[in-house]
């Protein structure tokens, strides 16, 4: 066989093996570019989540400080407290439909002096906030740094938990005269900041400015590995890292990603099915293309790229085949050629081949040491013949005239000469009277 026509058809082999799993691939991959598209998608939402989280948390730091900011300057300039105006200017102040803040403290230097609404706080009366553990240390960098101070969740002295923003209160000649501190109720600042889907996970981690210190200010179960985005806010008294995560389960599968999936595998098992239904087909007309179809034997073409393995052949032919074919017809000449090919199956040697060269002509391959081992075949081919042959219940005997030629292995052989050799040598046979072995030597 041609080298080239070897090529293709090892690269057939493998295109054939390789074609279900290019086809589970494809559809996996169709499967996860699905599961991509939804994790995106998620991100993409989750990333507009923080900027509306981002406008809420403006509004629930900057915007309330602003306006508390105007309290304190209000108390810088009347130190001396009169409540029923300074309420009369918190109320004012706190005068909005959004307003979250839910009391508010005056503190000369750390100690409360004012507290609005008076009767849910009053327990702050005249209480230090240096000596409130919880409270001491914002209380202190409140005063000594004039900073301004967000605290995480703590719990208050009259009871609940908020978070609690504290500004200084600085004179006229910028020195320190106290301190205003207003608190959001935990639930409310959680849900200012729109912290109230069910779908995700947050956590806002709160840095200083010089990111000397940080706290949780909120975490609802927030985990890294999960999908997750996060995005920096900027606030007075410092920023907040805000984070948001959704967990990697089966919500992120949607109906096309199993369809496309279970298609795969479908997919595969037909494919790798139908395959091997066509090899097999393949296999078969492969098989039948190198064979006679009426004897199943080697035809001529299954045997030309292999002549070189062979230094030896016997041909021959039967006598006087035309007269059965025009006594019995064709079937009566079918059942000599099928009936003589199974003799001649059964006398050759296990390494010799046997090829329907034509009509009623044969052909042995051999690869023999010496003649007398093709003149050894070529008698027991002779003698098969001995027997009659049964067509249409009538016994006929029937001749053969063979050719034998034989090259020695050492030589080089050049098979299309031996045949044509044996060739020679068989129609010497039949010019000699038939039903003989005739030999051309080559040396």
């Amino acid at each position: 066989m041609p080298a080239g026509v070897v090529v293709i058809l090892k690269f057939k082999n493998i295109l054939l093996n390789i074609i279900p799993a290019l086809l589970l691939i494809s559809l996996l991959l169709a499967a996860y570019f699905d599961l991509t598209e939804n994790i995106a998608e998620k991100k993409r939402d989750m990333a507009l989540q923080l900027l509306l989280i981002e406008s809420n948390a403006h509004k629930i730091t900057t915007h309330n400080i602003d306006r508390m900011r105007g309290v304190a300057t209000y108390v810088s300039l009347h130190t001396e407290v009169d409540i029923d105006e300074l309420n009369y200017f918190i109320e004012q102040a706190l005068r909005t439909e959004k307003n979250i803040i839910s009391s508010i403290g005056i503190f000369k230097d750390t100690t409360a002096v004012y507290l609005y609404p008076y009767d849910p706080n009053k327990l702050l009366k005249g209480v230090d906030l240096t000596m409130v553990p919880s409270q001491r240390d914002d209380a202190l960098r409140v005063k000594y740094k004039n900073d301004i101070v967000i605290t995480s969740p703590v719990e208050l002295v009259q009871g609940g938990k908020g978070i609690i923003t504290r500004l200084p209160i600085l004179l006229n000649d910028g020195s320190y005269w106290g301190q205003l501190g207003f608190m959001l109720k935990f639930e409310d600042f959680i849900k200012g900041l729109g912290l109230i889907s069910d779908n995700y996970k947050y956590q806002i981690r709160q840095f200083e400015n010089d990111e000397s210190s940080s706290h949780i200010v909120f975490d609802s179960g927030f985990d890294v590995k999960d999908i997750s985005e996060e995005k920096k806010v900027d606030i007075p008294s410092g920023y907040w890292i805000i984070s948001v995560s959704y967990p990697f389960d089966f919500s992120l599968l949607s109906s096309t990603f199993f369809f496309l999936l279970i298609l795969g595998f479908i997919t595969y098992f037909l494919a790798k099915k139908f395959i091997m239904e066509l090899r097999k087909k393949i296999k078969e007309l492969f098989f039948l293309a190198q064979r006679d179809l009426l004897t199943g034997l080697r035809n001529r073409r299954s045997v030309m790229s292999k002549l070189h393995y062979y230094n030896s052949v016997i041909l021959f032919d039967i006598d006087d085949f035309k007269k059965i074919n025009d006594t019995f017809g064709h079937y009566g000449g079918d059942v000599i050629l099928v009936d003589l090919s199974n003799r001649i199956t059964q006398v050759i040697r296990d390494n010799d081949v046997i090829v329907r060269w034509g009509g009623e002509e044969f052909i042995v391959l051999m690869k023999a040491d010496k003649i007398e081992s093709c003149l050894a075949v070529a008698g027991r081919i002779q003698n098969s013949m001995a027997k009659p042959f049964l067509v249409e219940d009538c016994q006929l005997n029937v001749t053969c005239s063979i050719g034998v030629a034989f090259c020695s292995e050492k030589s080089h052989v050049n098979m299309e000469n031996v045949i044509a050799n044996a060739d020679k040598a068989m129609f010497e046979a039949k010019r000699n009277g038939k039903n003989r072995i005739e030999v051309y030597e080559t040396y």
